[in-house]
């Protein structure tokens, strides 16, 4: 199970160091869910398509952000609401948060991001970024309009799971 998180949730591929035997997949399970999965759940339930929501933790948050962040360009994109739970940021020496850069703020963008981390985390890495700094860095590229950015005080990586999609679809449902 591992090979495939590694192989479905990260871009691009994985630096030596990480020793993944396969890595950097996202853009395939991406187009997975948006062309296969999306269609196949679409014909056998109503859906709201003005309310579609991927969520994800630890590596799957970060596939979650990745998928977010792809999504702002691609405006036929099925998926428009975002919940990433502690998203795995120090992969590829903070790749994403350089991704960020690109995205183009508009406040006509209907895809929104909701992204917690543990207090706790904070100490997991000395020479990892500080949270604080995560936060300013999302917040100055993508823009409050579009991200809520929240740090569970108390917890740990692995708690931040289940508050994290509650509050996440609470949040999304108050603002429809």
């Amino acid at each position: 199970m591992d090979s495939l998180r590694q192989r479905d949730y990260t871009y691009p591929i994985a630096k030596a160091e990480y020793e993944m035997s396969t890595s950097g997949g996202a853009d395939q399970f991406l187009s997975f869910i948006e062309k296969e999965l999306y269609g196949r759940i679409s014909k056998s339930y109503r859906i709201d398509s003005t309310n579609v929501v991927l969520y994800g933790h630890s590596l799957g948050g970060y596939f979650t952000l990745y998928s977010f962040l792809k999504g702002a360009s691609a405006p036929l994109s099925k998926i428009n609401k975002f919940i990433a739970a502690s998203p795995s940021l120090h992969y590829n020496d903070y790749y994403l948060l350089s991704l960020t850069k690109r995205y183009q703020k508009k406040s006509t963008h209907s895809k929104k991001v909701y992204i917690t981390y543990g207090g706790i985390e904070n100490t997991d890495d000395p020479t990892g970024l500080r949270l604080e700094a995560i936060a300013d860095t999302l917040y100055k590229n993508i823009g409050r309009e579009n991200l809520v950015f929240d740090i569970y005080s108390n917890l740990d990586h692995m708690d931040t799971q289940f508050p994290t999609f509650f509050k996440g679809l609470n949040l999304f449902n108050k603002n429809n």
